[in-house]
């Protein structure tokens, strides 16, 4: 019983640490993106590194933490890749 109650506040500990993560990487990448002048339809690597980087980062976040519907907005914002595609496809197949 002991070894359960470490586990899940392991786990409660990790998450939190995730979530302070993501805030912090979100708050860089919202910094980055207000700076870029928008010409049109944009691809994720036309945008300055501190952009893609961020988004990167970002969307490994949400497929740790499933968080699908972040994922997508992001996207929306940046563009889609074929690996996010193969990410999103990922996240809701069950691997055995």
């Amino acid at each position: 019983m002991a070894k359960q109650h470490r586990t899940n506040s392991l786990v409660s500990e990790i998450e939190e640490v995730l979530s302070l993560f993501k805030t912090s990487i979100q708050s860089r990448f919202d910094k980055a993106f207000s700076m870029v002048k928008l010409k049109g339809s944009e691809r994720i690597y036309d945008y300055p590194y501190s952009v893609s980087q961020n988004a990167d980062i970002l969307k490994i976040v949400y497929i740790a933490k499933k968080d699908i519907e972040s994922y997508l907005c992001l996207c929306k914002k940046v563009g889609t890749t074929p690996r996010d595609c193969e990410s999103i496809a990922n996240t809701g197949t069950k691997r055995q």
